[in-house]
Parts: C-alpha cells; structure tokens; sequence
C-alpha cells in the first residue's frame, strides 16, 4: 500500500471518529496508573507524505490522555517533532481539545484496545491510530 492510500485509510478511520462510529463509549479502566497505546500517525496530500509515531499515554485516576507524535516528511527527510498535547480530559471514552492546534479521538474496542484520531497542529492536518499495550 503506497503513503496516500494508507494516509486515506487512516484519515477515513479519523472521520468514523468524528461521528462516533463504532466508538466504546466509556472511558478505559484498569489499575491505577499510566496506560500506553502506540501506533502511527500520518499526514499526506497529493504532493507530500507523512508518517511517523504515536503514542497515547492515559492517566487513569484523573481520566485524561496526553498524545505525543513524531512525524517525517517521506520526501525531505525532514522530522516534525512537537506534535504534543497533554492532559485532555476523558468523557465516556472520547476526548477532544482545541489547545496547541486541535485534537480530537475515540477509544475503540470493548476493552479500550484501539484508539484513533485526528488533529490540526501548525497547519499539519492528520490523522492517529495506536493499540493497547499490554503491560
């Protein structure tokens, strides 16, 4: 699968988001602590492709998620690494925040296992997916 069409699969998984398809509408549970999702996090358009890392790290005592991202541009080489947002608060397993840009996304799953999103953060439209680490 070439970078547009992944990106387009991913961007089309970060529009189920926005309408709250298929989301598990509660909020992840477990022990007492941080939890970790990592996956991909992707931008592209006709003339330029993204890609590059994502994590979601949730706290659970204060039901909130930070999302931290690294991305390179395929064609330069070149890493776009402040894709940061921290502390978003949790309601019934969605969140969402206009902070540093705007973010929002879903846990997916009825274990919480998948989360996904999407975000606009300097200009940088994209989208995120990321799993449950087992820990």
């Amino acid at each position: 699968m070439d970078m547009f069409c992944l990106t387009t699969v991913i961007l089309s998984l970060a529009v189920l988001v926005a309408r709250g398809s298929n989301a598990s509408g509660s909020n992840p549970t477990g022990t007492l602590g941080l939890t970790t999702w990592s996956g991909v996090m992707v931008r592209g358009n006709q003339k330029q492709a993204f890609k590059g890392k994502a994590e979601a790290i949730v706290n659970l005592p204060s039901a909130s998620v930070s999302i931290f991202g690294e991305i390179k541009n395929l064609d330069t080489g070149d890493y776009i690494e402040n894709m940061k947002w921290h502390s978003i608060p949790l309601t019934d397993g969605a969140f969402r925040s206009a902070t540093g840009g705007w973010i929002r996304g879903a846990f997916y799953g009825s274990g919480h296992e998948k989360i996904v999103g999407n975000f606009d953060r300097d200009n940088i439209v994209g989208a995120f997916s990321a799993m449950r680490q087992v820990q």
